[in-house]
């Protein structure tokens, strides 16, 4: 009752509140419950509430990434069709899990579908697992372009890095916290972002931080 009516206060007041409002509403209609999970798993879930990220370490073994690798370089190879280049510097092939039984290994994974369903409050499954090749370009932007913020609802992205990288060559990068409602609010202010805003240029997200300082980080 009290997140709806915050959430009709906060409507009221602005059009640019539309995005804060319907995620709460959002919230209070899917709570989630950590209660059927271990310690190990609560963790994870707890670490992703709290960041909008968790790393875990060693996910696959060595040779599992070798041998996804090798299926990829197959598909690139033999499945060109399917190949969808980006303006930026990425090759992908969407449903790579159909066409090799190790990437399948990452998509039907028990601890990842346990999460997902758990943290969304809704049954969740795989819409599909992205193979990805980044090749430098020089360009400014990397895989997916600008900043930018997939949902302002809550979602369950899986990513696994098959090669090693670090800052210097292709790391993730998140600002830690920015998943948060009350981050939102101060950012589309901050911002002076339209509702529902999804793709922020570079000095867009250099005002907010200035604003508002948040940890910047990049996770390998």
């Amino acid at each position: 009752m009290l997140l709806r009516k915050i959430a009709k206060k906060i409507l009221s007041q602005s059009p640019k509140a539309y995005t804060v409002a319907h995620t709460l509403n959002y919230e209070r209609k899917h709570r989630q419950d950590f209660t059927n999970l271990n310690e190990e798993e609560q963790n994870l879930l707890k670490e992703i509430q709290k960041n909008g990220y968790v790393v875990i370490s060693n996910f696959f073994d060595k040779e599992l990434c070798k041998a996804c690798i090798k299926d990829m370089d197959k598909m690139y190879e033999n499945n060109k069709d399917y190949i969808h280049k980006s303006d930026y510097a990425d090759y992908r092939i969407f449903g790579a899990e159909e066409l090799s039984e190790n990437i399948k290994k990452f998509s039907d994974h028990k601890l990842l579908n346990k999460l997902a369903n758990t943290y969304n409050a809704v049954p969740t499954c795989c819409g599909f697992t992205l193979a990805g090749k980044i090749e430098a370009t020089g360009h400014q932007y990397g895989s997916g372009g600008p900043w930018h913020r997939d949902s302002y609802f809550r979602q369950f992205k899986s990513l696994i890095y098959l090669t090693d990288v670090d800052e210097n060559n292709g790391p993730f990068q998140i600002i830690r916290g920015s998943h948060k409602i009350n981050q939102i609010t101060k950012d589309t202010k901050s911002g002076n972002l339209e509702s529902m805003q999804c793709s922020f240029n570079q000095e867009i997200v250099d005002k907010i931080l200035k604003d508002e300082p948040v940890i910047t980080e990049s996770a390998p």
